[in-house]
């Protein structure tokens, strides 16, 4: 609780203002790989549900093409797989979300993109990082 209740705090003010802390309470941070599933799941459960002439919200078909285009990896077991070998590592639940959606390809590029691991990993921790989930990567 104190964390999250720091992260809500370090928001900039103007912004803090006009933020219902609660909303952030019970949050939980999913990589583009993640919600595109989720979201198929949801299209999927609607359409069996509804039939198939259902169609999602356009503002949930968008969002599914987003994460669609910059998901890293459409395989279930490699997202399972990649979620928990950055949570052994030890990376907070934001800076997994991060570094599996933004993929650097270096320690150091993946420290500039994420300050927060420089202040808690040496390169040299987090190369082995890197290469694991180039390995758990997709490409298409």
């Amino acid at each position: 609780m104190a964390a999250e209740q720091q992260q809500i705090e370090s928001l900039p003010p103007d912004v803090l203002q006009d933020v219902d802390q609660q909303v952030f309470k019970d949050a939980y941070c999913v990589t583009n790989s993640e919600a595109a599933f989720l979201l198929m799941q949801y299209m999927s459960v609607n359409k069996e549900r509804h039939g198939p002439a259902w169609q999602p919200p356009a503002v949930v078909k968008k969002t599914k093409d987003y994460v669609d285009k910059f998901a890293q990896t459409r395989n279930e077991e490699n997202m399972k797989r990649l979620r928990e070998e950055l949570a052994n590592k030890g990376l907070k639940d934001f800076e997994l979300a991060l570094i599996s959606n933004l993929m650097p390809e270096t320690a150091d590029e993946a420290m500039a993109l994420i300050p927060t691991l420089k202040e808690r990993f040496t390169e040299e921790q987090l190369t082995p990082v890197i290469d694991e989930m180039a390995l758990l990567r997709d490409f298409q």
